[in-house]
């Protein structure tokens, strides 16, 4: 059901090395046979939208916006998906990216997905018993978006009657904090369950002792699919890029990714080149606070897998959109 909030907004803070082989350099006075690595340098134009996924291009933080875009959402990253855009790359969910491809013919080629998940039901602390029982108050956010799909295809089948949905991810953390729901009517709800992401999570538990985890998301996305991945956010290839230089960009960005959950700290020399605003303003959340939900076992759902390995996941995921198959050739190789 939909109901309109009468809630103070809350600032919500939302939500991978690189490297190509180089040969031994030959110049060196002592001969060796190791090889060295050249730091990958961006050749491509990339447009990403702020929040989790723009977290993988840590490296590339201080590349001008024509060649480095992420200073915007996800829908004007999809309307960049045409033939006549000058971008090379585009990382944004992978529903909005396939269904350009499927609905409007979109130039353009799924290589992998980066994101696989980050959100969280979140207990308030209001629920005696700790089980969610179809009588508790639920609260979700973007109910025919991403979030809201994805809340469905998980707990849909409970049988939830005292459910509702928010407008945005900030009224769904304003929840969690005050523990109520403000109807149009000016009915006050007390709130058990918050459907809810990372990093705004870790951020209200912080500040909120009574907040805590209920479940993880994604493992109940596992249960329910059989064992499929939540194929949140990936990257789509335009037709007309360079094959050599994607796939050195692939290559980099998986290496970024993989680096920086192993080790979140490879993130401090690039955010200290542009500034801490900077990495705010295009993470939607401070690196410390990035670095302690990935420490925390990559709360941040950072990841790669090509989407050619992973189709039947990218599928049921994109099923919830209305995508009930996918033609071989959406597939970068």
């Amino acid at each position: 059901m939909k109901n309109k909030l009468i809630l103070l907004s809350s600032a919500l803070v939302a939500l991978a090395s690189c490297g190509t082989p180089a040969s031994s350099s030959a110049s060196s006075p002592i001969a060796s046979s190791s090889e060295e690595k050249t730091p990958y340098v961006l050749d491509l134009n990339v447009a990403c939208p702020k929040g989790a996924p723009a977290v993988s291009l840590y490296r590339h933080l201080g590349q001008p916006e024509s060649k480095l875009d992420i200073n915007a959402d996800a829908t004007n990253i999809a309307a960049y998906m045409t033939s006549a855009s000058d971008r090379d790359i585009c990382i944004l969910p992978t529903n909005a990216g396939l269904t350009a491809i499927t609905k409007k013919n979109a130039p353009f080629r799924i290589a992998a997905t980066i994101t696989f998940g980050n959100f969280f039901l979140a207990s308030t602390g209001h629920d005696t018993n700790g089980q969610l029982d179809p009588s508790d108050c639920v609260v979700y956010f973007q109910k025919s978006q991403v979030p809201g799909k994805i809340f469905d295809y998980v707990y849909g089948n409970l049988g939830l009657t005292n459910l509702h949905d928010v407008e945005a991810a900030t009224d769904a953390k304003a929840c969690l904090e005050t523990g109520k729901l403000t109807l149009e009517d000016k009915t006050e709800l007390d709130v058990d369950y918050v459907f809810i992401a990372e990093p705004a999570l870790t951020a209200t538990k912080a500040a909120h002792p009574n907040v805590s985890e209920f479940q993880n998301v994604q493992t109940k996305w596992a249960e329910v699919s059989g064992n499929k991945q939540l194929t949140q956010a990936s990257v789509f290839v335009a037709n007309s890029a360079d094959k050599t230089k994607v796939n050195a960009f692939l290559s980099s960005l998986e290496e970024d990714i993989n680096s920086f959950v192993a080790n979140p700290n490879v993130i401090d020399p690039f955010v200290s080149a542009v500034g801490e605003d900077i990495v705010k303003n295009r993470f939607l959340s401070p690196s410390a606070m990035l670095k302690n939900v990935t420490k925390n076992g990559n709360r941040m759902g950072l990841g790669f897998k090509k989407a050619k390995d992973n189709k039947e996941a990218i599928l049921e995921f994109v099923k919830l959109f209305g995508i009930t198959a996918l033609n071989e050739s959406v597939y970068f190789e």
